[in-house]
């Protein structure tokens, strides 16, 4: 795309000739150190859709921009690497017409505390977004940015200015920071609002107007906090028939008047306020961190609302909970960290009711016909101070498992409340499998389900009871000992939970097995003690199908499947970032360690998922440690990029002055030129696809599977080999390897073995590349079973290993043409082809004197171009490079026949009459 260089020398440009000049998608830069000041009146305008460049030197900007700036009608703006100043009471920039700007990379900046513009106005359906961007204002500023029916999208940004969201408009707010001197630091009406992994400080400390004010606007916020520096204001005010989620949010104050939120494992410093027929549902925990507070922790008025999972708070206050004017505040469990919940007093009027949970029984009560009623002392007398449901709920990742769970607990809820009041409960059958790939979490759900379970009296146990066996732990090596033994541990978990792992395992083939004696005593015993045991059978997913076929009981005993889907690049990403935490760790840039861990988890092979990424982070450790042991004075809590970088890198490609690059070999090939075309277009589009993804872009993985067609001799699998190394060092496959296979590889000599070989290779090749030369005689015709069974083994295989490994099918035009049609799924899972065309006779030679020279064999290389062409427009042969190295070998042949004739020959010249010698015999 053409740039233009904007400066004040003769050999650049003036920026409005520049502009003039400019297409749509040409990029304007201004010559380092250059102050850009826009006076045009009213304002300079942009309707084009450029890119404006300045230039950076460390952390300074060599580029300084002023005036006033207008971008309309739908023009797509981007502004990279500039201080934008603002050195007059005016706006800076007027964005309208729905058009779309980026700030990237800059600081705006301005010296007036009492400006009476709005620095940034935009309006009429616009879009803004700003990455990494600063603004840098006196603490006096009062108007800030302000979006009108637009869009606006803040990521990895710090901003010191108030935002004004208005009339249907949509703010992100990603992995930023506020921090605002000025009330109303975020004003909405009638907007919606997306706040992300990001801090909101309002530093002002006198008033009572909000840091955050919502008005008829709906807000999401997660991961984040929003605090103020004073405590007279609330640092959250929802107003107006507002409404929201918070999930994990950090706030000091909040109030909400007329509005509903839904809050999911929250911390509040100092009050919540609820009012004006206001709702708030809270899931999980809801911590007051009240510990130096003289503030009422929660407090309702006017019909208002609150219901929620588990309370916590931290010191003894009196109110504890004020409840007035028609309101009700009902919770689950209410936990005093330092001290004894019970003493906690709550205030109400006589229109209001104040329900917690008591703790006064240690013992499970039983209805009269001996079912538990599992009250809420009852289950913290096992559990003290322990919400299940929230840890549950609090696992990263698991969206369909836990709605399955949910349906379960909900289950046992009803009944328990059925049996409260004296009417019988629901069967409820709770036996289920769980499938998945190895840490998915299964063992983690299947305890926490059992405990919550066990909380709500439909696991009968005097106390709650988790065993974990395997099928070495059921199977007996003795005759009739196996269903001594598995009824054994079926006993030991009566009451409780039996977890068996791998329980595929079970059903073991050969004369001596057992397992078929275990499967029959676990269905008889799930049978007749369905009401007093719940049995998880677990394991992988494709062999946990296929046990499940082994007994047609299984279905009918285990109503409850759920699927442990692998978690994706973004939850392992939050796996290791709280394992970290956890650890008291922090990484010095979070978003390297997203990024390279995203690498290293599409690289790797491993699909142990929670224990990959535990094992990555143990890497990382004994690098930090390894560090901060040998160096003094170093930080013992912070986890370095160099730390990341060494731990991550083991086992990856590294560049190195000895290795040949592949883009080079690739160039170096004789002829190819379509060829060439094709593999650098493919290899972009393999880049652009994975730079996007780093950049947190959902796309759509690109299918790396590819049909080589050409005739033989023509460079197929040496352009294999070379894709194989381009892939490798992008990242895209775990390894640099190739397997090369034909027919006689994969197929087999009986049925059933052809499945087993073909298996092998695709095994032998995961991580890399496949090679199947002359794919098309894989199949000979309608009824080669052998055939058949082969494609259809490596079909399964390249679905199921996708993003894994490249397959290339490799052979002639028609042959190949003909192949693809046997199977209506070859062709869906390749969809990349390559034509390899035939050389021409001036391409044969220049191939053959490079293998003649390799041997370090001389020839006249004009003499040999022109009887190679005359030798080669004869030939039927076009195996191409095939046909060239077979000319080369008669040559040699002729030449060691002059040598034994002659031994004082030049042993490694080939003379003209070699040459004439092998044309006669071409004929």
């Amino acid at each position: 795309m053409p740039r233009f260089l904007v400066g004040a020398t003769e050999d650049t440009w003036d920026f409005d000739a520049a502009y003039e000049a400019t297409k749509d998608g040409d990029i304007i830069e201004f010559t380092p150190n250059l102050i850009m000041n826009f006076t045009k009146e009213p304002f300079t305008e942009i309707t084009k859709n450029i890119t404006i460049v300045g230039h950076i030197e460390g952390n300074t900007f060599l580029n300084t921009i002023t005036g006033k700036i207008k971008i309309s009608n739908k023009a797509k703006v981007t502004f990279q690497n500039l201080w934008m100043s603002v050195l007059e009471n005016q706006n800076m920039f007027r964005i309208n017409g729905e058009s779309e700007v980026t700030f990237e990379n800059c600081v705006l900046q301005s010296e007036f505390p009492s400006n009476e513009y709005f620095l940034l106005l935009s309006e009429e359906k616009s879009k803004v977004n700003f990455k990494n961007f600063t603004t840098k204002l006196p603490d006096k500023h009062q108007l800030g940015m302000k979006f009108v029916h637009s869009a606006v999208s803040i990521q990895d940004s710090t901003i010191q200015n108030r935002l004004w969201i208005r009339e249907n408009s949509e703010l992100e707010f990603v992995r930023s920071k506020m921090e605002c001197s000025r009330p109303k630091s975020v004003w909405s009406e009638d907007s919606k609002l997306t706040i992300i992994s990001s801090q909101i400080y309002g530093t002002f400390e006198e008033g009572t107007n909000p840091v955050l004010d919502l008005n008829q606007s709906e807000i999401n916020l997660e991961d984040s906090i929003v605090e103020g520096v004073g405590t007279n204001y609330y640092t959250i005010l929802l107003q107006s028939g507002s409404r929201g989620v918070f999930k994990n949010l950090t706030v000091s104050f909040m109030r909400i008047k007329n509005s509903h939120i839904r809050m999911v494992n929250g911390s509040v410093k100092h009050n919540l306020a609820i009012a004006e027929e206001s709702t708030l549902y809270s899931q999980g925990r809801l911590h007051f961190l009240n510990k130096e507070s003289r503030h009422i922790p929660i407090s309702l008025t006017t019909n208002a609302v609150f219901v929620g999972d588990s309370i916590e708070v931290e010191k003894e206050i009196s109110p504890i909970i004020r409840a007035k004017e028609g309101s009700c505040f009902v919770t689950n469990d209410f936990i005093h960290l330092n001290g004894d919940a019970t003493k906690l007093n709550y205030e109400t009027d006589e229109t209001s009711q104040c329900r917690v949970a008591q703790k006064h029984k240690a013992a499970p009560e039983r209805s009269e016909k001996g079912e538990i009623i599992r009250t809420e002392d009852a289950q913290k007398a096992h559990h003290t101070n322990t919400d299940y449901y929230a840890q549950l709920q609090g696992l990263i990742g698991l969206k369909t498992v836990k709605e399955k769970v949910d349906k379960l607990i909900q289950q046992a809820k009803y009944n328990q409340l059925q049996i409260e009041q004296g009417l019988p409960p629901e069967k409820m059958t709770m036996h289920a499998a769980f499938l998945g790939n190895p840490g998915t979490g299964k063992t983690t759900v299947a305890r926490l389900m059992g405990q919550i379970l066990f909380q709500y009296g439909a696991l009968k146990g005097e106390e709650f009871k988790f065993v974990e066996v395997s099928a070495a732990d059921l199977l007996s090596g003795y005759v009739n000992q196996t269903a001594e033994q598995t009824r054994k541990k079926l006993e030991e978990a009566k009451g409780g939970v039996l977890f068996i792992d791998e329980a595929y395992a079970l059903n073991k083939k050969g004369s001596n097995s057992t397992g078929e004696e275990a499967i029959n005593e676990l269905l008889t015993y799930m049978e007749n003690h369905r009401d007093d045991i719940m049995v998880i059978f677990a394991g992988y997913t494709k062999e946990m199908e296929q046990f499940f076929d082994v007994n047609p009981g299984f279905n009918s005993r285990v109503p409850h499947q759920l699927t442990f889907e692998d978690y994706s690049p973004d939850e392992i990403v939050q796996m290791g970032l709280k394992i970290f935490e956890g650890k008291a760790r922090k990484v010095e840039d979070p978003e390297f360690y997203t990024r390279k861990i995203k690498e290293a988890y599409k690289r790797s092979l491993d699909k142990s998922n929670a224990r990959w990424i535990r094992n990555q982070n143990e890497k990382i450790m004994q690098e930090f440690i390894f560090r901060v042991m040998s160096q003094e004075n170093e930080d013992m809590t912070l986890i370095k990029n160099q730390d990341i970088e060494k731990a991550l890198s083991q086992g990856s490609y590294e560049e190195s002055d000895n290795k040949v690059d592949a883009w080079k070999q690739l160039n170096q090939l004789i002829g190819l030129e379509k060829v060439k075309e094709q593999v650098s277009a493919f290899i972009n589009q393999v880049e652009l696809s994975k730079v996007r993804q780093e950049q947190g872009i959902e796309t759509k993985n690109i299918t790396l599977h590819s049909l080589f067609l050409g005739n033989p001799g023509t460079g197929k699998t040496t352009v294999a080999r070379i894709i194989g190394e381009l892939l490798y060092q992008k990242g895209m496959i775990a390894t640099n390897k190739m397997v090369e296979v034909s027919r006689g590889d994969l197929i087999g000599g009986y049925q059933g073995q052809t499945a087993i070989k073909t298996r092998e290779h695709l095994q032998a090749a995961l991580g890399g590349v496949l090679f199947i030369d002359e794919a098309y005689s894989l199949k000979h015709g309608a009824n080669d079973n052998f055939g058949q069974e082969a494609i259809d083994e490596i079909l399964k295989f390249m679905e199921d290993h996708r993003h894994d490994m490249v397959v290339i099918f490799a052979g002639y035009h028609k042959e190949m043409s003909a192949f693809l049609e046997t199977n209506s799924g070859l062709a869906s899972r390749v969809p990349n082809t390559f034509d390899f065309e035939d050389y021409t006779s001036e391409e044969i030679a220049q191939i053959g004197l490079y293998e003649l020279a390799s041997d370090s064999l001389t020839v006249d290389e004009e003499a040999y171009r022109q009887v190679v062409a005359t030798a080669y427009a004869r030939t039927n042969d076009r195996s191409n490079g095939r046909w060239i190295r077979n000319f080369n070998e008669k040559l040699r042949l002729r030449l060691a026949t002059r040598f034994g004739n002659n031994p004082s020959i030049d042993p490694n010249q080939i003379i003209q009459q070699d040459l004439e010698d092998v044309l006669v015999m071409s004929k």
